[in-house]
């Protein structure tokens, strides 16, 4: 069976401010990613649906909106395990489950992938469609970071 691709998931919901912005990441890196070696989703509220994403998969790169009490628009990596340092925005989807239930019950069903996960510090989580003007602002910079860790964790694959 071929290797699957690094897979790299951008989560939260675009109807809450800038906890949109992993899908607004991924949509950026869509137009500028065309390496077979990546495969690029925007898994948005998925929940527990998106366990199934991870199987079979030798690394996955999770970015998230993550209340780290940083600088808006700062932009962090860290392991599944440094999770518990650092706060999951809510409200997460209409099925109230974070990127790391997800993590945590597929621990339990698939032989697990290194996974690295992405933080950015939102500055604005409350209803309403689009970034707040400091990730507006920043969304280069945060795009910059997160390609430099794609370019880090896909390589020797």
């Amino acid at each position: 069976m071929a290797k699957k691709p690094v897979l790299v998931l951008g989560v939260g919901n675009i109807l809450y401010g800038d906890d949109g912005i992993g899908s607004e990441v991924i949509n950026v890196l869509s137009q500028t990613i065309s390496d077979p070696g990546i495969e690029l989703i925007d898994g948005g509220v998925g929940g527990y649906g998106l366990i199934d994403y991870l199987d079979g998969r030798e690394k996955v790169i999770i970015i998230d909106a993550v209340n780290m009490e940083m600088q808006a628009g700062t932009c962090r990596e860290f392991a599944p395990d440094d999770v518990s340092l650092v706060e999951r925005l809510k409200p997460v989807s209409l099925h109230d489950t974070n990127v790391l239930d997800v993590v945590n019950l597929a621990r339990s069903v698939y032989q697990m992938p290194e996974i690295r996960f992405v933080g950015i510090q939102p500055a604005r989580v409350a209803q309403g469609i689009g970034l707040s003007e400091e990730l507006q602002a920043k969304k280069e910079e945060i795009v910059g970071c997160v390609q430099r860790i794609i370019a880090r964790e896909s390589k020797g694959l």
